[in-house]
């Protein structure tokens, strides 16, 4: 399909969409699904018959998945990308936790990024990758947003234009401080990572119990300079999961963006502790 003007990407954590989900669950996916040009949803189950689990494991009916849409309820089949693996042992305080070896990202990654290309007739064609980063903590997503970002850098250049878009499991500021302090003789892309960094204007991620820690963890990537912007959907329809779904609209008349970043360096921990955890359990974050 081609769209002018403005293209319109969605992306949803559902929260364990299933066969067993309610009819109001289904029908606010399908709601979400026909008001963006293009869908991208997680935590579909991988027994559910949409889903398509791109799994770096062995494959069962319990672990999550993605799924994709055009807005006319068409699946749009998603392929399994693959990023290789970036040494990390030098760059900045994502460090802290050590480098996990060559093979890092697959080892500690379960699910693979789903890749597509939407058209525009003004944007031409775009590179999406759908990603939901392993959770817990903020080193293991920093490193595995990062190896992906790195890879999309370096795979597409100012060439081709792409976005990462997704449940990140990381807030912006976090995952642009994670680079920051790496040496300058260090060749990495990563030390300027918000300049590709659209963040959400408030919190996704409606956190759980009594007390929620709400975050921003649903937000996009990409090289298209200064044009695109974040909505966060609060429609009351969209409460039947712990996530907000997300717009990210890109136009070629934007100017700048809505939200721009401000680092917070203070949100680096700095105890050093490894962070060894076992990514074969389903996290839900």
């Amino acid at each position: 399909m081609h769209w002018p003007d403005t293209v319109e990407l969605g992306f949803w954590n559902l929260n364990h969409l299933g066969t067993s989900s309610s009819e109001d669950k289904l029908k606010a996916v399908s709601d979400f699904q026909t008001s963006v040009d293009r869908s991208f949803l997680c935590e579909v189950m991988a027994n559910h018959p949409e889903a398509q689990n791109l799994n770096n494991r062995k494959p069962n009916p319990h672990q999550l998945a993605l799924a994709a849409y055009q807005n006319n309820g068409t699946q749009v089949p998603l392929d399994g990308f693959e990023p290789e693996s970036r040494n990390m042992s030098q760059v900045g305080p994502v460090n802290k936790s050590g480098f996990k070896g060559p093979n890092y990202f697959n080892k500690a990654v379960d699910r693979k990024p789903g890749h597509c290309v939407v058209t525009s007739d003004d944007l031409g064609d775009i590179n999406v990758y759908a990603f939901h980063a392993p959770s817990s903590g903020d080193r293991k997503p920093a490193k595995a947003v990062g190896q992906l970002t790195w890879n999309l850098i370096e795979k597409h250049g100012d060439r081709e234009k792409w976005v990462l878009i997704g449940d990140l499991n990381i807030e912006p500021h976090t995952l642009a401080s994670m680079f920051k302090g790496t040496s300058e003789e260090v060749n990495c892309p990563l030390k300027n990572i918000e300049e590709y960094i659209i963040p959400p204007p408030q919190e996704t991620y409606k956190g759980k119990g009594v007390n929620p820690k709400k975050k921003k963890y649903d937000y996009a990537l990409t090289n298209i300079k200064n044009k695109g912007a974040i909505e966060v959907q609060t429609d009351p329809q969209y409460n039947c999961s712990d996530h907000h779904p997300i717009i990210l609209n890109l136009n070629v008349n934007r100017v700048g963006l809505e939200q721009p970043m401000d680092i917070d360096r203070q949100s680096v921990d700095s105890d050093g502790q490894s962070e060894d955890i076992d990514m074969q359990s389903v996290d839900s974050d």
